[in-house]
C-alpha cells in the first residue's frame, strides 16, 4: 500500500510556499484521498493519537505516523521498522502535497469531504490547476511585498521629512533668526516714521521730509537685514547638502 508519486516539475518551481504549513492541524481527522491516475481508490486517515488508518480499495491497515516539525515532514512508519519521509510542499482548500524526501517526486492528497468539487482524474488536469493556483499565489505575493515595499518607503521618506525639517529650523535659528528680528525691528522703525511723515505733511511744513527719509533709510535697513539672513541660511543648507551628499534627507532640505 505504498503512497503513489510523480516527477513533478512545477512544485519544484515553488517549494518556498509550503513554509508556514501546519501539516499536523492540516492532516489530523480527515480522509485523505491519495490522487492516482490508475481508477484505484486509496485513502489515508491520521489519528492524533499518532496511528494512521490506510486503504485501497476499501482494503487496508493500521500504521503510525509522526510529524517532524525540525524540517516540516512526516514520518510513516512500514513493516520491518522502515519508514516513509514526506515533507510538505503544498497546501490550499482542496488539495495537500508532499515530496518525498530526497527526491522530486511528490504525492498527493484530496481532502475526502471536497472530492465533489476538485476530483482530477489525470496528472494534466491536476498540473493545470496547480500551475493557475501557484501563479496566482505567486501574484498575491508579489503585490503584497510591493505594498510592503511602499509603506517602507512612505515611512523612510516621513522620517527622511522630518529630519530635514529639524535640520532647516536649527539653521533657522542659528543664522535666519537674528537677521530677521533685526529686519522687523527696521521695518517697524520705518512703519512708524511713514506715519510721522504722513502726519507732518498733513500740518504742513518741512518736517515732513524728514521723517520721509528716515522711514527709507530704516527700511532699506530692514530688507538689507532680511536678505543677507536668507543668503546665509540658504548658503548653509548648500553647505550641509555639499557635506552630506549620502544623506537621503537632503532630497526635503
Amino acid at each position: 500500500m505504498v503512497m503513489k508519486t510523480y516527477l513533478f516539475e512545477t512544485l519544484n518551481r515553488y517549494k518556498r510556499f509550503s513554509e508556514s504549513l501546519d501539516a499536523k492541524a492540516v492532516l489530523s481527522n480527515k480522509a485523505w484521498i491519495v490522487f492516482n491516475d490508475e481508477g484505484e481508490k486509496q485513502v489515508y486517515i491520521f489519528q492524533e493519537d499518532g496511528t494512521v488508518l490506510i486503504t485501497t480499495n476499501g482494503i487496508g491497515s493500521v500504521k503510525t505516523w509522526k510529524y517532524i516539525p525540525a524540517n516540516k515532514s512526516i514520518l510513516i512508519n512500514g513493516e520491518d521498522n522502515s519508514f516513509v519521509m514526506l515533507r510538505t510542499a503544498f497546501v490550499d482548500e482542496n488539495i495537500l502535497a508532499f515530496q518525498l524526501d530526497g527526491t522530486d517526486r511528490y504525492a498527493f492528497m484530496i481532502d475526502e469531504n471536497n472530492k465533489a468539487l476538485f476530483a482530477p482524474k489525470t496528472l494534466e488536469e491536476l498540473n493545470i490547476y496547480l500551475v493557475d493556483k501557484l501563479d496566482k499565489e505567486k501574484q498575491k505575493r508579489i503585490e503584497q511585498q510591493n505594498k510592503e515595499n511602499e509603506f517602507a518607503e512612505k515611512a523612510k521618506q516621513k522620517v527622511d521629512r522630518e529630519k530635514a525639517e529639524k535640520i532647516r529650523r536649527e539653521i533657522e535659528m542659528k543664522y535666519l533668526d537674528s537677521r530677521m528680528k533685526k529686519g522687523m525691528f527696521f521695518v517697524v522703525l520705518a512703519a512708524v516714521f511713514y506715519a510721522l511723515a504722513a502726519a507732518f505733511s498733513v500740518l504742513g511744513g518741512s518736517v515732513w521730509v524728514g521723517s520721509l527719509l528716515f522711514a527709507i533709510i530704516f527700511t532699506y535697513f530692514g530688507v538689507c537685514f532680511y536678505k543677507r539672513g536668507m543668503n546665509t541660511f540658504k548658503q548653509k543648507i548648500k553647505e550641509y547638502k555639499d557635506n552630506n551628499p549620502d544623506d537621503p534627507c537632503i532630497a526635503y532640505l
